[in-house]
């Protein structure tokens, strides 16, 4: 180990056998990477650069009293000699509580003939990690069908952590955006654009190229296959929406529209062209329509004729919402969109079924070991992370004990309810809806989604007779096992409070944004 005996560059002893003598006795040159480092709250930074010295880098100090830094790397401890060259890469954290916004860090060079030389880093709080995203967008597939003037409304809402730098819009082959269109977004963390685009009454495909671009160059891009056809196509399936705006549309997690499959026959194949929605309407007056696409209500567009509530009408500049009048009831709404026919019919929530006894939510109400004694758990539905111990309950609605809704909000940020998955940069939700006992016997009564990452359906799967119905259904447009888990992406935009409202009749739940 090396020891500092002599006053000046003229002769350095570390032991009996290492002599390091002057070369020219000149002072550190330091080189860092960037004098200005932008981080975060809870996030770490580094302190990079090169460090030159012919006499010998004795050590180097890294000070900031705000942050607790202080740091001295010692290159003779660490080396058993100085070095002339060192490159410096030295990483901290920066505390979830700091309330700074800027902060002064000094790095101290010091060589071994006590030559020292020092360089100021201001360290701020506005860095940039997230790439921007596309809030609201066209889907992947968009099908204009073609009129005496067929246009499509795009409407796109862009987001960003620290600021949006501008859009791009183009349509290969289109008479008006063939040629890339660039929308300055202004620095704002939120942009909404609109645009009316007119296409020939042709039937053909193009490609909507979109892309988004931060203050920092980060990019999002984004493409829909833009289909103009004469025909109507008998869709996979339809959504119906009870919110008035594309920006309620694209606000929640999931749910928001509803998924609207296929009607069947008596034999149970879908009937072409026709499809078949449920919903339960808590107040008298709500008003829907069905969509051709999840995102937006354009291209395809579904309410009631202006003339006859009992027609669709899929003329935007006409067309009526479907109003829902009777309160605390179950709608099922069936209708063709060839022949544009509409039925509506209720039925009350004691005809609704449910997976399991409803009626006995919130006793204690099942054997826990079968042997007839072990009627000591609560059943509850609740919200589950990891265990037991992070276990939100539902609340019964009152007026119909199919309805549930969790007590609490839930938080979603990079430290709550999230995972975060390092090599794609996303993070996800990570929940089922489930009984709750605390030595962790969650499959009793079981909802889990259809699909990990975009649940249209919470398909029961149970194990329990005690608490079961009989008769269960299974509502057409889902079959097979459900996944275990819902891990639907959030990008940071949407980190916020939600509540989550779960309807075990049509087996369906959504997260939606607390007002």
């Amino acid at each position: 180990m090396g020891l500092f005996t002599a006053a000046s560059c003229s002769f350095w002893a570390c032991d009996d056998d290492d002599d390091w003598g002057k070369v020219d006795g000149a002072a550190p040159v330091v080189n860092l990477t960037t004098e200005h480092v932008k981080s975060a709250v809870g996030r770490t930074f580094a302190i990079t650069g090169n460090i030159e010295d012919n006499d010998g880098i004795s050590t180097i100090k890294l000070y900031c009293p705000d942050l607790y830094l202080n740091k001295t790397i010692d290159i003779i401890d660490i080396y058993d000699e100085p070095k002339k060259s060192y490159s410096l890469n030295y990483s901290f954290p920066i505390s979830k509580e700091e309330k700074g916004d800027n902060f002064q860090l000094t790095v101290t060079v010091t060589d071994i003939c006590g030559q020292e030389v020092s360089k100021t880093v201001l360290l701020t709080m506005d860095g940039d990690f997230e790439l921007p995203s596309f809030t609201s967008a066209p889907s992947e597939e968009v099908t204009i069908i073609m009129k005496s003037r067929t246009s499509y409304n795009l409407n796109i809402t862009v987001s960003d952590d620290q600021g949006l730098d501008y859009i791009t819009v183009q349509i290969p082959g289109h008479e008006d955006l063939g040629e890339t269109k660039t929308i300055q977004c202004n620095g704002g963390k939120k942009f909404e654009y609109s645009e009316k685009i007119l296409f020939p009454n042709v039937e053909t495909s193009y490609q909507l190229l979109l892309s988004v671009v931060d203050k920092e160059g980060k990019k999002t891009e984004k493409k829909s296959n833009i289909v103009i056809s004469s025909k109507v196509p008998d869709y996979p399936n339809l959504w119906l929406a009870d919110v008035a705006t594309s920006a309620e549309l694209n606000a929640d997690i999931f749910g928001v529209p509803e998924y609207v499959g296929h009607a069947y026959d008596a034999d149970g194949n879908p009937i072409p062209f026709t499809y078949e929605a449920r919903y339960y309407n808590q107040k008298a007056g709500t008003k829907v329509k069905f969509l051709g696409q999840k995102n937006d209500f354009s291209p395809v567009c579904y309410g009631v004729d202006a003339a006859d509530t009992n027609l669709l009408s899929d003329d935007e500049e006409t067309m009526k919402d479907i109003v829902l009048n009777e309160a605390g009831v179950y709608y099922k709404l069936t209708f063709n969109i060839k022949n544009y026919e509409l039925q509506t019919e209720t039925y009350p929530v004691s005809e609704a079924i449910a997976a399991f006894r409803t009626d006995l939510y919130g006793q204690d109400a099942f054997d826990v070991w079968g042997d007839g004694g072990s009627w000591l758990y609560k059943f509850t539905l609740g919200y589950l992370s990891g265990g037991p111990a992070d276990v939100i309950s539902f609340a019964q609605d009152s007026n119909n004990p199919n309805l549930f809704y969790l007590e609490e909000p839930l938080t979603f940020d990079a430290e709550n309810n999230t995972r975060h998955d390092s090599d794609k940069d996303i993070y996800t939700t990570n929940f089922m809806i489930h009984n709750f006992h605390p030595g962790g016997w969650w499959d009793v009564v079981c909802y889990k989604p259809s699909k990990n990452d975009d649940p249209e359906f919470w398909p029961w799967w149970g194990n329990n007779s005690q608490l079961t119905t009989d008769g269960w259904h299974e509502w057409p447009g889902y079959s097979g096992t459900p996944n275990d888990w819902c891990k639907v992406p959030l990008a940071p935009s949407q980190f916020g409070d939600y509540k989550l409202i779960f309807d075990a009749h049509l087996e369906r739940a959504k997260l939606v944004p607390v007002k």
